[in-house]
């Protein structure tokens, strides 16, 4: 057994929420698929490219509605996950502790996104097809303070959760894993997945874990040559 305080923290995840419309009578939708396009920008006050937008042009299910997602590629907020029990079968808690960052940036980013597609929302493009706002309503939307609280409300995750287990030198006292994979301390075991990215990338992280996977399968054939 190993003692790594890192196990299970700085998990990250890309926050979303989004602006939904209903549609109008009689429009028709291609069921597949439902993301065509995207938006990829930077925040105010931003540095790196941290935003994306896409519209979804249906729900499954839930046909008469279409809507712009506003996804914050670069959090700075970070949850965990732990066990709370030694049974083998309990399940793990997870906890993302999204909008948890003390300035309040990342809620700031989410907000001003939503404000964003409103506004794309309203042209002649995209209003042409929509009867009206179902969420958030209009006066949700102009008002800072209240868009704030239903972003804390309604943001949820994006299925790409990483850095359990995170990359980083054994001198770090979070780090789990060093720059091949191998877990410190323990000889002979690695972590090959998202959970070893110290920092979640701005982007989906599906090619980001095909990368890791074809690296690490790279240094391991190596070592046995």
């Amino acid at each position: 057994v190993r003692e790594l305080p890192g196990v299970g923290r700085n998990l990250i995840d890309h926050p979303l929420c989004s602006v939904v419309w209903r549609s109008k009578p009689g429009v028709s939708v291609m069921p597949d698929p439902p993301v065509q396009t995207m938006l990829r920008y930077t925040a105010s006050g931003g540095e790196t490219n941290d935003m994306q937008i896409y519209m979804v042009n249906h729900f499954p299910g839930r046909e008469g509605n279409f809507a712009l997602l506003v996804i914050l590629q670069r959090p700075k907020s970070r949850g965990r996950l732990h066990f709370e029990s030694a049974d083998h079968a309990a399940q793990p808690r997870i906890e993302l502790n999204f909008f948890s960052d003390e300035d309040g940036d990342d809620v700031r980013r989410l907000r001003e996104g939503l404000q964003l597609s409103l506004r794309m929302g309203e042209h002649p493009a995209i209003a042409q097809y929509a009867e009206g706002l179902q969420a958030p309503s209009a006066e949700v939307l102009a008002d800072d303070d209240a868009l704030d609280a239903y972003v804390r409300a309604n943001g949820s995750h994006n299925f790409h959760p990483v850095g359990t287990a995170k990359m980083g030198p054994a001198s770090d006292p979070g780090a789990v894993v060093d720059a091949q994979c191998r877990v410190h301390g323990v000889e002979g075991l690695r972590v090959v997945d998202a959970s070893v990215m110290p920092e979640i990338v701005r982007a989906n992280t599906n090619l980001t874990c095909i990368m890791i996977g074809e690296r690490v399968a790279e240094l391991i054939r190596g070592e046995r040559a």
